[in-house]
């Protein structure tokens, strides 16, 4: 996940860890594979993060005034930083499920739907 050349970022990212395990070790920035999808909720297309099958939101976060970051001994002036969290892949079906409402439709063709609206990557 590379930003401008020299370009540094803030980013705050952890493994999700499956339900009863510790958490595992940080995520590192570079082994993400972004991907661009609709938001289930607002249908506009928005940054989420493949990594070791897990789906990630990647959401940057600014601050309302002009801000830095001091990372070792440069700094990163946007002042913003990216938040990456754990996405249940399932949210993202509900839209073409909610179009097909009214249809009998069987699910593979829905899920055939999906692979063709960018989610194959999934």
């Amino acid at each position: 996940m590379a930003s401008g050349a020299g370009q540094r970022r803030v980013v705050v990212l952890r493994r999700p860890a499956a339900s009863g395990e510790p958490q595992e070790a940080p995520v590192a920035p570079e082994s993400l594979e972004l991907v661009w999808l609709a938001h289930p909720r607002t249908g506009k297309r928005c940054a989420f993060a493949l990594a070791d099958g897990d789906l990630l939101e990647v959401q940057r976060v600014g601050p309302r005034q002009p801000a830095s970051w001091l990372i070792d001994q440069s700094v990163a002036s946007d002042g913003g930083m990216l938040l990456i969290s754990p996405f249940d892949a399932r949210f993202l079906l509900l839209p073409l499920l909610e179009r097909s409402r009214d249809k009998l439709i069987p699910i593979a063709q829905v899920l055939a739907e999906a692979r063709g609206c960018g989610m194959n990557a999934l």
